[in-house]
């Protein structure tokens, strides 16, 4: 119930556990200050926007099985519909198969095909397609670091979320 309550309010319940720790519940719902430092409600066009950044169908390549379900679990959660791909080549054969991708998140050191060859692959055939490098390491490599909204690993569903809403933004 406090779930929909917070979607239905263009927001988010974001739950965190761990063990020996305890579990933290966040609702996090849009809010905006009047100036006077009073706390009003968000304008309707920012919980417009969010809610139709919910139906997007995202593809998320990542070699890492705990990670990638992580990852789809997450977007699922705020509304996304997802693809999952293990690898460089099978999000290339997504990319391929499906015309309804509205944005790739890709793991950067995999087997085969790093996240940033992947996305050089995919912006070859997709140059409009927003993309989201989610690496855990502290680098971007230099020839695509100007071009990519970076993700940092390890990340939260807020993290996802504002990470997407990014890419989204700078599609438009």
């Amino acid at each position: 119930m406090i779930h929909g309550f917070a979607r239905q309010n263009g927001g988010m319940l974001e739950i965190e556990s761990e063990p020996g720790h305890g579990t933290h519940a966040h609702i996090w719902l849009p809010v905006a200050s009047d100036g006077s430092g009073a706390v009003v409600a968000a304008p309707r066009a920012d919980v417009a926007t969010r809610a139709a950044m919910r139906s997007l169908v995202v593809l998320v390549a990542d070699d890492d099985p705990l990670v990638l379900m992580n990852t789809a679990d997450l977007l699922t959660d705020l509304g996304h519909r997802v693809i999952e791909a293990e690898s460089g080549l099978a999000a290339l054969d997504q990319l391929n198969a499906r015309e309804d991708i509205a944005l790739l998140i890709t793991d950067q050191a995999m087997p085969g095909m790093t996240g940033t060859e992947l996305i050089a692959r995919a912006r070859a055939q997709y140059p409009e397609l927003p993309i989201i490098l989610a690496t855990g390491y502290g680098e971007t490599p230099a020839d695509a670091a100007a071009q990519l909204l970076r993700l940092n690993k390890p990340f939260t569903q807020a993290d996802l979320q504002r990470a997407v809403a990014d890419a989204m933004m700078q599609r438009v």
